[in-house]
C-alpha cells in the first residue's frame, strides 16, 4: 500500500493506512498470560462522521467494506472494529466488535500511487450507487447486481476448492449478462457479451471469451460433481500461469460487470438487449461504447 489515504466526502472521513507496529500493541493480564493474535490487520480504516447513534454508524462501515472490494480485486474483511463517540448518553456508540470466521482473506490488494489518485472519486460515486442491500442487506429486494455482488463475495471470502471459488464468480457473471429466458447456447451468450462489454474498455474481446469459456466449463463441471484434471490444469497453465491466476482474472471481470450494472442507468434486460444489438448494428454499437467510456473512469 502506498502512503496514506485521506478523503473528504461531505459529512464523512476516510483515512486508510498501513498498520504500524502501535497498531498491534495490547494490554494483557499477567495472571491469564499473553494472549498472542495470529489474525493481524494489513491496513487500518478510519471513519469520522456525524452520527446521532451507534446503529448508523455500523452500516457506513460495512458499506467502506463494499466500496474497497470493489475498488479492487482483494479480500476485505475487518477482524474487528472500535467506534468511539463524544457523546456519553448512548452506550452503542462506543464498544469492539470483532468478526466471525466465516469470511477468510483469501486474495491481497493493495493500493498503488496510481490507485490512489482513483479512490476518492471512486468512493464518491460508490456512495450515491452502491445498494443499501450491499452493506445492510436484511429484508431488502434483491436484484441482478445484489445477486452478483453475493456471489463476488462468496469467491473472494469463501474457502474452499478453486473450482468452487470460480463456480461463484461465473454465477456472479451470469446474473449480470444472462436473462431468465436464455436456455440455450449459455456458454457462447455469456462469454459473448462479455467479451463485447469489456471490449471498450480492456481492450481485448478475445482473451476475455477465452476467460469466460474456460471458467464456465470448470463451473459446469464442478456443479455437476467433477473436478479439473491434469490434463485440464496443464491447459490452463500453459495459457494463464495457473488455475488461482485464471480466478483472478476472472474476478476483476465480475468486479467490473457489479460496477456497470451499478453505473450504467439501465434495467438488465435493456442493458442485455443493448449489448446484443451491438454485436452486430453499429449504431447501437456506438451507443454502448459511449456508455462504457463514461464509466471507463471510475473502473
Amino acid at each position: 500500500m502506498c502512503d496514506d489515504i485521506t478523503l473528504e466526502l461531505d459529512e464523512l472521513r476516510v483515512f486508510l493506512r498501513k498498520t504500524i507496529k502501535e497498531d498491534l500493541e495490547t494490554e494483557y493480564s499477567l495472571m491469564y498470560g499473553v494472549h498472542r493474535d495470529e489474525h493481524s490487520p494489513s491496513a487500518i480504516l478510519k471513519l469520522e462522521l456525524k452520527a446521532k447513534n451507534g446503529h448508523i454508524v455500523q452500516p457506513k462501515i460495512f458499506q467502506a467494506i463494499a466500496i474497497l472490494r470493489l475498488f479492487c480485486v482483494g479480500s476485505v474483511k475487518y477482524i474487528s472494529y472500535k467506534m468511539d463517540s463524544e457523546s456519553i448518553g448512548d452506550l452503542t456508540k462506543a464498544g469492539i466488535v470483532t468478526s466471525g470466521w466465516s469470511e477468510f482473506a483469501l486474495e491481497k490488494a493493495s493500493i498503488d500511487i496510481e490507485k490512489s489518485k482513483r479512490i476518492k472519486q471512486f468512493w464518491q460515486y460508490m456512495i450515491q450507487a452502491l445498494p443499501e442491500i450491499f452493506y445492510n442487506g436484511e429484508n431488502l429486494e434483491q436484484k441482478s447486481s445484489t445477486i452478483a455482488y453475493s456471489r463476488y463475495c462468496d469467491a473472494l471470502l469463501s474457502s474452499g476448492v478453486l473450482e468452487k471459488r470460480i463456480a461463484s464468480a461465473v454465477m456472479g457473471l451470469e446474473s449480470t449478462f444472462l436473462k431468465g429466458s436464455d436456455n440455450n447456447e449459455l456458454t457462447y451468450k455469456l462469454s459473448m457479451r462479455c467479451a463485447k462489454v469489456f471490449s471498450f474498455i480492456l481492450n481485448d474481446p478475445y482473451k476475455a471469451k477465452s476467460i469466460i469459456s474456460t471458467s464456465y466449463k470448470i463451473r459446469s463441471s464442478y456443479v455437476h460433481g467433477d473436478m479439473l484434471s491434469d490434463k485440464e490444469k496443464r491447459k490452463i497453465e500453459k495459457t494463464y500461469g495457473n488455475v488461482h491466476e485464471l480466478l483472478l482474472l476472472l474476478l476483476d471481470y465480475l468486479r467490473i460487470s457489479i460496477i456497470i450494472n451499478l453505473l450504467i442507468g439501465l434495467n438488465k434486460e435493456d442493458f442485455i438487449n443493448l449489448v446484443d444489438s451491438a454485436l452486430f448494428d453499429p449504431a447501437k454499437n456506438d451507443n454502448l461504447k459511449i456508455l462504457m467510456n463514461n464509466i471507463s473512469d471510475y473502473i
